[in-house]
């Protein structure tokens, strides 16, 4: 079966094209939703939302993260996807603090559903073509950190 993607727009409703971002409207949405969160003192999804900006990891393999994975600053673990070892930068200092903070409180990194931090890090950003994909999409092809 065959779907033909020729259709037109009914009135004012958009197509559903993916609408890229500037490098600098990504940056400026990464320090919208990190200030929001700090203001919230959501450690967990500062969390999450620093590691995939550093790290450029999938957003599954975060949320499976677990607090022996993280030697000095370093990542080792093994990709949900592929099964292998991959080599990942070093995460902040800032970043390696609030991983401890996390598990001296509560033994672990997360303690919600995968979606929670999903949502609850997109609902941060202020322009809603934004996706968190977009870090780390913009992490793993420019190899640089957003900050």
């Amino acid at each position: 079966m065959y779907y033909h993607n020729n259709r037109k727009s009914c009135g004012n409703r958009p197509m559903n094209k993916r609408i890229p971002l500037a490098v600098q409207e990504v940056q400026e949405q990464y320090t919208v939703a990190l200030q929001k969160l700090y203001e919230k003192n959501d450690l967990e999804s500062i969390f999450f939302l620093r590691i995939a900006t550093e790290t450029g990891l999938r957003m599954r393999d975060i949320y499976d993260l677990k607090p022996s994975e993280i030697v000095v600053r370093k990542i080792h673990k093994k990709s949900l996807k592929t099964g292998k070892y991959e080599d990942y930068p070093l995460i902040s200092e800032e970043t390696g603090r609030i991983a401890e903070q996390l598990v001296e409180r509560q033994g672990r990194f997360f303690s919600r559903d995968y979606q929670y931090y999903m949502t609850k890090i997109k609902r941060q950003f202020s322009d809603p073509n934004m996706k968190l994909l977009y870090i780390v999409s913009y992490k793993r092809t420019v190899g640089k950190r957003i900050m």
